[in-house]
C-alpha cells in the first residue's frame, strides 16, 4: 500500500527450463526465492562456495546455505508462496526447490536445517504435494500435511537433559521420522526427537526455547558470534524495537491462544521489549498511522500465515494485544515493534465478536517501512481480531447492505489532533462489490468529504476490501492549509464474526500544496453491518 504502511512482496516467478539446454548460471539468475527481511548478518552460500550478503529482496538458489549471525533475522518468501522466517544463529540450506506453477506435478522441496532454528508456513508445494516437501535436521527428517510450524535445533537451551530438537505445530501436521520411527503431530502439539536413535516424542512442557523470543534464548546471547549488536538500519538491513502490550477484549485473552513465541526478532535488540506469542493462523490485525519520512498517512492489514506474522501479549492483566507485525504485500515490507512498558490508549472492544483496540504512542513504537525507520506522527491505531468470517461465509451471502462505523481507536491527523465522524461502506454481496466508502470527518479546523475513488458506474470488487488488499479514495477538504483542497487514499479491512457481522477497517488519505506543506489524516474503527438503507 502506498499510503504511508507498505506491505507485500510480489513472488519471484521460477520459470519453467523444459528440456532446454542451458549454461548452469543463466538457469540460476531466476532464483527460488527472495529475502524479503534481512537485518544483521546474514550471508548466502552458493554451489560454488562464493558467499554473499544476503540483503533484503535478495535472491536464494537452489544448493544455497544460509547462516544467519547473532541478532540477526530473515525472512524468505519462496516461489511457491512459502513464508520461512530463520532465527539468529542459524545455518540453512535449499538443497531443491522445483515450482513452476500451481498444476506443475514436478514440484517439490528439500531443506535442511543444520543449526538454530526456524519457524514456517508452507506454499503451495507444501499444501498439494505433501509428500514432496521435507525438511532435514541433524535427528530426524519432517514431512508436512499442510502447515504452520516451529523447530529448534538443541544446543544447550532447551533445558536440562533436553536434546536433538524441538518444536511446535501452529496449524495443521507434521511427520518426524528416524530410524527409531514415525511420529505425526498436530496442532498446538509439542515435540522433541532426542537422537536419530531414539524415536520421536510428545512433550507436555515447551522449553523456554519456544516460549520466549530469539533474543532471549541461550543460543543468541553467548559471546558476540558474527552479530550486529548495534540494531541500527543500514539500507536494507532495517531497525525497530518490540515490545509490550495489552489487549482489551477479555473475553479472549492470551491464555487461549497458542503459547508459542514467533520468530519475529527484535529489529532493534538495544531496546528492550516483552515477548508475545503468535496470533492464532488466520487472525487479522488492523493498523494506521501517519509517518513522517514515508507517504504521509495510511494502514494495512495483517493475517496472520497469510501476509503477514502478528505477535500478542498480555499487559496488566488482559490480552490480545498486537505488539509486533510483519505485513508484506506487493508494496513491500511493514513492521513494528511495541518498547518494553507501553500501555495502549484509546482502549475499546467487542467480546461478543473477539474484536478489540487501541492505539500505541509514537515514542512506544518502532517502525519500519520497507527497511527504513520512520517516525509515526500519530501513533499506531490497531484493531485485533482471531474471528476473520470464514471465506465461505462471506461468498454465502447475496444482499446489499451498509457497514457503519460506529467504534475504534479514532481518527488523527499529521499534527496528531483528533478527528471524528461518520463513515460507511455499501457492499453488494451478490455482486462481490463495494459500491461506496464515504462519509464526513472534522476536526482541527478542518472538514474532510471522502468518497470513493472510482469512475462513475464502477466499483471496486469485494477482495480488494476483505483480503488485506485496498480500495482507492479521496476527500474534498475545508480549512486545511492554503492550496490544499484535495487528498487522496486508501482503505481496506477483514471482516469479522461468522456471518460477517463486522467489518474491521482503517483509511488513510494525504494531501499537498507541491511546495513542502503535506498534510494527512487516518484512523481505524470497528463497521457494524447495519442493513440495507435503500
Amino acid at each position: 500500500m502506498k499510503n504511508g504502511i507498505s506491505k507485500t512482496l510480489a513472488v519471484v516467478i521460477l520459470l519453467s527450463l523444459g528440456h532446454v539446454s542451458l549454461p548452469a548460471q543463466a538457469a540460476k539468475k531466476e532464483g527460488v526465492g527472495k529475502a524479503i527481511i534481512s537485518i544483521g548478518k546474514v550471508f548466502s552460500k552458493g554451489k560454488d562456495g562464493t558467499e554473499n550478503k544476503l540483503k533484503r529482496r535478495g535472491k536464494v538458489f537452489e544448493g544455497d546455505t544460509i547462516t544467519v549471525g547473532n541478532k540477526s533475522r530473515l525472512q524468505l518468501r519462496f516461489v511457491d508462496n512459502q513464508l520461512v522466517v530463520l532465527k539468529a544463529n542459524t545455518v540453512f540450506r535449499i538443497d531443491e526447490y522445483k515450482f513452476k506453477d500451481k498444476k506443475d506435478n514436478n514440484k517439490s522441496a528439500a531443506l535442511s536445517l543444520l543449526k538454530g532454528g526456524m519457524r514456517s508456513v508452507t506454499g503451495l508445494i507444501g499444501k498439494s504435494a505433501r509428500d514432496k516437501y521435507k525438511v532435514k535436521t541433524p535427528v530426524a527428517t519432517m514431512g508436512v500435511r499442510g502447515t504452520h510450524y516451529v523447530i529448534q535445533i538443541c544446543s544447550g537451551n532447551c533445558g536440562a537433559g533436553v536434546q536433538g530438537i524441538v518444536g511446535t505445530v501452529l496449524q495443521g501436521a507434521i511427520v518426524m521420522t528416524n530410524d527409531a520411527g514415525t511420529q505425526q503431530f498436530g496442532t498446538d502439539q509439542f515435540f522433541n526427537v532426542p537422537s536419530n536413535d531414539e524415536a520421536p516424542k510428545t512433550i507436555t512442557n515447551p522449553p523456554t526455547v519456544l516460549i520466549s523470543r530469539a533474543t532471549t534464548t541461550s543460543d543468541e546471547s553467548e559471546g558476540s558470534g558474527d552479530g550486529d549488536s548495534t540494531g541500527t538500519s543500514t539500507g536494507d538491513d532495517g531497525t525497530g524495537t518490540t515490545g509490550d502490550g495489552t489487549d482489551t477484549t477479555a473475553t479472549f485473552s492470551s491464555t487461549e491462544q497458542t503459547a508459542i513465541t514467533t520468530t519475529i526478532g527484535d529489529l532493534n535488540p538495544t531496546n528492550p521489549f516483552i515477548p508475545g506469542t503468535p496470533a492464532p493462523f488466520g487472525a487479522g490485525l488492523v493498523i494506521s498511522g501517519a509517518t513522517a519520512q514515508v507517504d504521509g498517512a495510511g494502514g494495512g492489514v495483517a493475517i496472520e500465515g497469510v501476509n503477514g506474522l502478528i505477535d500478542i501479549a498480555e499487559v496488566n492483566g488482559v490480552g490480545n494485544q498486537p505488539v509486533s507485525s510483519i505485513l508484506v504485500d506487493q508494496f513491500g515490507v511493514a513492521e513494528y515493534q511495541v518498547k518494553l512498558g507501553a500501555v495502549a490508549m484509546d482502549q475499546g472492544g467487542d467480546p461478543m465478536l473477539g474484536i478489540n483496540w487501541g492505539r500505541w504512542a509514537s515514542d512506544d513504537v518502532i517502525f519500519n517501512d520497507n527497511g527504513v525507520e520512520a517516525s509515526l506522527l500519530t501513533g499506531l491505531a490497531f484493531i485485533y481480531s482471531p474471528n476473520l468470517t470464514p471465506q465461505a461465509a462471506i461468498d454465502a451471502r447475496s444482499d446489499f447492505t451498509t457497514y457503519a462505523l460506529v467504534d475504534g481507536p479514532g481518527f488523527r491527523d499529521e499534527t496528531g489532533a483528533i478527528v471524528s465522524g461518520s463513515l460507511f461502506v455499501d457492499i453488494d454481496f451478490f455482486s462481490a462489490e463495494v459500491i461506496d466508502f464515504y462519509g464526513t470527518i472534522s476536526g482541527n479546523g478542518r472538514t474532510y468529504g471522502v468518497g470513493i475513488d472510482l469512475p462513475m458506474m464502477v466499483n471496486a470488487p469485494l477482495a480488494d476490501l476483505s483480503n488485506g488488499s485496498e480500495i482507492p479514495i479521496f476527500a474534498g477538504c475545508s480549512g486545511c492549509p492554503a492550496g490544499i483542497t484535495l487528498l487522496t487514499g486508501s482503505a481496506g479491512g477483514a471482516f469479522v464474526g461468522p456471518n460477517a457481522e463486522a467489518l474491521i477497517g482503517y483509511f488513510g488519505l494525504n494531501g499537498s500544496d507541491g511546495a513542502g506543506t503535506d498534510i494527512g489524516v487516518s484512523g481505524a474503527g470497528k463497521f457494524d453491518d447495519v442493513g440495507c438503507a435503500c
